[in-house]
This record gives C-alpha cells, sequence and structure tokens, in this order.
C-alpha cells in the first residue's frame, strides 16, 4: 500500500500544471499520505499547500547541471517515497532518470499536447524514450495521450481530466457584480507565451469600434515586452491592459462579460475549466483540446489565428446576451464532474496497481 508521495516540479508558480499538483498534493495530504514535493523554486501556488506537505528545494539549477540530478538522489534516499510523479518536461527527465537509478515506481504527467513538442525535438525525443520506464503516463486530455498512442501498450496510457475547485470559484464569483456602467470586461488568462496566443486578441480588440471595452490579460511570460509593443502599436493602451497573474483571478468574473482564451494548444485548460465553474460566456480557439470539453451549446469557437472572426464573435456576446448566458450555464452544468476528489481516486488507482 503506497504511503509516501514524491512529487517533482520544477516551480509552483502561476502556471494550471503547477496548481493541479497544489489540489492534489493538498487532497492526498488529507486523505493520510505523507507527501513531499521536490522544487527548483516556489511560487503562487505554493500559499494553497496545507502544513502537512514537506516541500523540499531542489536548487535553481538548469537540468543539464549534474548538481540538479544528485539532489534528487539524495532526496529520494533521504525520504524513500513509495512511488514518484513528475510533472512538466525537466522533471520527466530528471526525475524519470532517478527513478531508474533508484528502483522507484514513477508516474509521468503529460500536461500538453504533440504541438508542445515541436520546437524542442531533442528533450521531447529523450523524454519519449524514458516514458519507456514509467509505471504510467498520465495525461489530463484524450489529444494529450494521443502523442504516445502508437508507441506504448495503451494499458499503460491513462487520462485523468483536471480538477477544479467549483465550489470556490462559485462563492467568488457569487456577489454582485462591480461593473455598474456599461463598459464591456474582456478577461484573458494565460502565460504571456506563444502558446497562448495573446496577440491574436490584441489584433482583434484593435478591429472594434466600440469605446466602452475594457480588456485585462493576466499573466507572466517571455512575451511581455512583444505584447506591450503591440499593444502601443494598435493604439490600444487604454483599452489593453496586462497585468500580473493571480491566484484569486476568479473573482474578476463576476464583471467579465466574456473570457477569450485563443490557445495554439493545450492539455486540459484550468483557466477555461475554472470559467466554466465562473458561468462566464467563453470564446476559445478551435482546437481539438477545447472541443474535447466544450461544444457550440457551452462556447463560440473562432479559427486560432483569425483576429477578424474573433472581432465578430466579441461582437456576438457584446449584442447577444441572453445567448451568452445560455451557454456559459450549458457549460457549468458540463464542468459538475471535474472535481478533485474524483482526480485524487483515479491517481490512488494507480498508485497502488500491481
Amino acid at each position: 500500500m503506497i504511503k509516501t508521495i514524491l512529487h517533482l516540479i520544477p516551480t509552483l508558480e502561476g502556471g494550471g500544471a503547477e496548481r493541479q499538483l497544489a489540489m492534489l498534493s493538498t487532497e492526498q495530504s488529507k486523505r493520510g499520505y505523507e507527501v513531499h514535493i521536490g522544487l527548483r523554486r516556489a511560487g503562487i501556488n505554493k500559499q494553497l499547500l496545507n502544513d502537512r506537505i514537506q516541500v523540499h528545494y531542489l536548487g535553481d539549477y538548469k537540468i543539464i547541471d549534474p548538481r540538479f540530478f544528485i539532489n534528487i538522489l539524495k532526496l529520494i534516499t533521504a525520504i524513500k517515497p513509495d512511488i514518484m510523479q513528475t510533472w512538466l518536461p525537466q522533471m520527466d527527465i530528471a526525475g524519470g532518470l532517478s527513478s531508474i537509478f533508484k528502483s522507484i515506481p514513477w508516474i509521468m504527467t503529460e500536461r500538453a499536447s504533440s504541438l508542445a513538442y515541436k520546437n524542442i525535438f531533442f528533450t521531447s525525443y529523450v523524454r519519449f524514450k524514458l516514458a519507456n520506464y514509467s509505471k504510467f503516463i498520465v495525461a489530463n486530455s484524450k489529444e494529450g495521450i494521443r502523442y504516445y498512442d502508437r508507441a506504448f501498450n495503451r494499458k499503460k496510457l491513462k487520462v485523468i481530466y483536471n480538477a477544479v475547485d467549483v465550489d470556490s470559484i462559485v462563492e467568488k464569483t457569487s456577489k454582485a457584480s462591480n461593473n455598474t456602467n456599461k463598459t464591456t470586461y474582456i478577461l484573458s488568462v494565460g502565460r504571456l507565451e506563444y502558446q497562448k496566443n495573446h496577440e491574436t486578441l490584441i489584433e482583434a480588440i484593435s478591429l472594434l469600434n466600440f469605446n466602452q471595452i475594457k480588456v485585462d490579460i493576466l499573466g507572466e511570460g517571455s512575451m511581455m515586452a512583444e505584447l506591450q509593443q503591440l499593444i502601443i502599436k494598435k493604439k490600444m493602451e487604454h483599452i489593453i491592459e496586462i497585468k500580473k497573474y493571480n491566484k484569486d483571478w476568479w473573482g474578476l468574473l463576476k464583471d467579465s462579460s466574456m473570457l477569450i482564451s485563443m490557445s495554439r494548444y493545450e492539455g486540459s485548460p484550468n483557466v477555461v475549466l475554472e470559467s466554466m465553474a465562473g458561468v462566464c460566456p467563453l470564446i476559445v480557439s478551435d482546437i481539438v483540446e477545447h472541443r474535447e470539453l466544450l461544444s457550440n451549446n457551452s462556447a463560440l469557437f473562432v479559427d486560432v489565428n483569425d483576429s477578424k472572426s474573433l472581432s465578430e464573435a466579441i461582437i456576438n456576446i457584446i449584442y447577444k446576451k441572453d445567448e451568452a448566458k445560455e451557454r456559459a450555464n450549458n457549460a457549468f452544468c458540463i464542468i459538475q464532474k471535474f472535481d478533485i476528489n474524483t482526480a485524487a481516486n483515479e491517481y490512488e488507482k494507480l498508485y497502488n496497481h500491481r
């Protein structure tokens, strides 16, 4: 019977994988497991952990630094975990190697899909080869697990969808809206990276002829300067603002006319799932990962790089509020099954599988 769990993740900053780990490890500790998390550095999601979870800092090293691998081995020797679970490619590689070296059962998680690895051939190749030694590969979407379909025994491949704290989101969004004027408030939440495609949103907003629009983009990342320059170029500084990610961003949903996610690819998109729980009208990119969760009855879909169609979808929600609300209510019904107890139960079965 599994008693001690070691999770490895690069950081606990404001990403979807980080939030999922924080939720899962907290639930596991409540169930009586001894839970450890090894990481390079902390972050905003560390605040979600309870006092029973032990956090270990491995040093803020790159994957090629041998000290990083040595520190993981030392941690395994010290805590003697019954099982290890890794999150994100760096830890899949370093943790996977460590599990082989120490003969520790290992579960690898897939948080994206094949497009995420298009430009990182060597890293993805090594990770893919190491995955052969894992006990299970767990993806958070069917599209994510399809990446492994042809090379692995299907009994090894599992899909466990991301969990959503529906009750907390409902509590935060049930208060009366602060948006008492006629401004259309548009929200987009996600890392400032190529994957999230914020540039198409900025282009779409620049095509609109409305003065009473306010757009907040919440996130941090390597494209901050580039996106700021695009906002200035389009003369949208008075409309679009990029703000730092806040773990309590759910409260903004009650004032939001819509949430827009134009990602080029995803795993199981936490922001979209959480917006579904907040009964917020959705516009999403027409990718397989979004179609896996939503239909035309619960969201508006737009081609990934089509800023003109996105601007038209925004106008649709502004002028057809009743239809938008109906789709949001349909999405809320879908989200009810995405709870942390279900996810924890599924992982528990895999941990104890012989």
